[in-house]
């Protein structure tokens, strides 16, 4: 169902969100290209505060995530898009996960963060989904190719090292995108590490796996295509914290925000 629409002007190119652990109901958000600003959102799309990244000198954000931390529980940005110019190299970036006034904020909080620079060992990937393993911490990167062709998943080193290049491995080829699918713009890992979402342009595709299984076992089952809703662009989806549905969206002006959930 439709939840709402995203009311603030300036979030006009969404293109990753994630449920915050932290604050029941909230909805993070970021909007493509260079804007290093994590916005909270409630699911009918109201604007409850922002957060920014000073000078952080991302080049195409893409997604986001969050995940554990050694200080709890983190935001991940990721600087993963390449289809604009030829890159060699991306980045993570890490924040504490805020907390969000109750009442909703109308300034601009700045946040310190962490930068993680990464390669790829093949060239140069275009990639738009970010998964982050709710147990260990660890990056997986869901690369984003022509229309009709499977992506791929990128591992990033776990922990990630802030002063070298992480040099990332490759984990799996998927079998979605499906022939007839456009290409994949976002993924969001279960918060009980049951597996991933991939949203494509047109399609979403759940990943699902045994109570207790690896995470990375996830990569190799075969997915079952999910609801989702229909958006201008599709570009962002994201478990409920619960486990028991997804909110997803897209990257145009007053985007519309829908949810799937058990009946």
């Amino acid at each position: 169902m439709r939840t709402g629409q995203v009311q603030a002007a300036e979030i006009s190119n969404l293109s990753g969100m994630a449920a915050s652990w932290r604050n029941p109901g909230v909805l993070f958000a970021l909007n493509d290209m260079t804007e290093a600003r994590v916005y909270a959102l409630a699911p009918d799309g109201r604007l409850l505060a922002r957060f920014a990244l000073a000078s952080a000198g991302a080049v195409d954000l893409e997604d986001m995530g969050v995940g554990p931390c050694s200080g709890g529980t983190c935001v991940y940005l990721a600087d993963i898009g390449g289809n604009l110019s030829p890159r060699t190299e991306f980045a993570i970036f890490r924040i504490a996960e805020p907390a969000v006034p109750a009442a909703g904020s109308t300034g601009t909080t700045t946040v310190t963060f962490e930068r993680f620079r990464f390669a790829y060992p093949d060239g140069s990937h275009n990639a738009e989904g970010l998964l982050v393993d709710p147990g260990s911490g660890a990056i997986y990167v869901v690369t984003k190719l022509a229309a009709g062709q499977a992506s791929a998943v990128y591992g990033l080193p776990n922990p990630l090292s802030a002063t070298a290049l992480n040099m990332a491995r490759k984990v799996a080829d998927l079998p979605v995108p499906r022939s007839g699918d456009m290409p994949a713009t976002a993924a969001s890992a279960h918060p009980c590490g049951r597996g991933f979402l991939v949203r494509t342009g047109n399609t979403a595709y759940e990943f699902r796996i045994a109570v207790g299984a690896a995470f990375e076992s996830a990569f190799t089952v075969t997915p079952t295509a999910v609801p989702v809703g229909t958006e201008p662009q599709s570009e962002a989806i994201s478990y409920r914290t619960d486990g028991l549905g997804y909110y997803s969206s897209g990257e145009t002006a007053s985007a519309p925000i829908f949810a799937v959930a058990c009946q």
